[in-house]
């Protein structure tokens, strides 16, 4: 896994499947960037660092790779199948696009906000869950 700050508040998360004799402190640059292509398995950007903490990557059987962070699953990847399952590259903006607020059921136009909570929420019903489920039915 490999974490690029790209901005003031973003970050994105690159994660590689890369040949055993390549070390993980390996630098990559702007240069290598064919490289990564041709390794990444998953690419998740957090355009608002609101859930950006923590970043992790899990195996499960030996084929599912899960990435998570700040404790919520973003992105689940089929070792065997060699498929992104489910993957929002950029879920903020995704959430965001829908202009709704699930938490209170209004939308933008409103001044009843929590966007940090609402987010959450939608990650969790959105990516997590549907990871979740999604293991539960393949395992």
């Amino acid at each position: 896994m490999y974490k690029e700050n790209t901005g003031v508040s973003n970050v994105e998360f690159h994660i590689l499947k890369i040949e055993k004799a390549i070390g993980p402190d390996r630098q990559i640059s702007k240069t290598d960037y064919d490289w990564i292509l041709d390794r990444e398995l998953i690419n998740n950007f957090e355009e608002s660092m609101t859930y950006a903490t923590n970043p992790k990557i899990k195996l499960i059987d030996n084929r599912f790779l899960i990435f998570s962070r700040s404790d919520y699953q973003f992105a689940l990847y089929d070792l065997k199948l060699n498929k992104d399952i489910l993957n929002i590259r950029d879920p903020w903006s995704e959430w965001a696009s829908k202009n709704i607020w699930a938490e209170n059921g209004t939308d933008y136009k409103t001044d009843i906000k929590d966007e940090r909570t609402d987010y959450g929420l939608w990650i969790k019903k959105n990516l997590d869950d549907k990871i979740v489920e999604y293991l539960k039915t393949n395992r």
